[in-house]
């Protein structure tokens, strides 16, 4: 295959060869093969902006898009605070890293990384839920 599946796609799939990967052990979108190291079929890229700045999935689909790229190009995203991770296929990797500058009005800086460094899924969730909670325990000092 030569673009990420979508959990329905993968699912349809019958060939028991296949080696279903999106860059972590928790991806929805994946990229079927039966060959070759993982980095042959896709690539990963970190997004650093301020940590001030917020930015959503949909903001940086929406940047990566706007490059015009098309969504079976891309795998997953993890957003956290002051950086999001991007799975896609290597053909577009340095395109993205090159030109992805901003997403809505926050300003970006894009750069290859191997797909060792992506972080699991659950250490996105803990770094959310840990934000969460400070921000509650903050209000709960103001409101006191």
């Amino acid at each position: 295959m030569n673009h990420f599946l979508t959990p329905a796609q993968a699912a349809q799939e019958r060939n028991p060869n296949l080696i279903f990967d999106g860059g972590f052990a928790e991806a929805e979108r994946v990229v079927a093969y039966t060959d070759g190291p993982r980095e042959r079929h896709m690539a990963a890229l970190k997004l650093t902006f301020r940590l001030q700045d917020e930015l959503s999935h949909r903001d940086i689909l929406g940047a990566v898009l706007a490059l015009g790229l098309d969504r079976r190009v891309l795998g997953d995203i993890l957003v956290q605070q002051g950086a999001a991770y991007l799975v896609c296929l290597p053909h577009v990797a340095q395109f993205i890293a090159e030109n992805l500058a901003k997403a809505g009005r926050v300003g970006l800086r894009a750069e290859q990384i191997s797909l060792g460094e992506l972080p699991a899924l659950g250490t996105v969730v803990l770094a959310l839920v840990s934000i969460f909670a400070m921000f509650s325990f903050l209000r709960i000092l103001f409101v006191m």
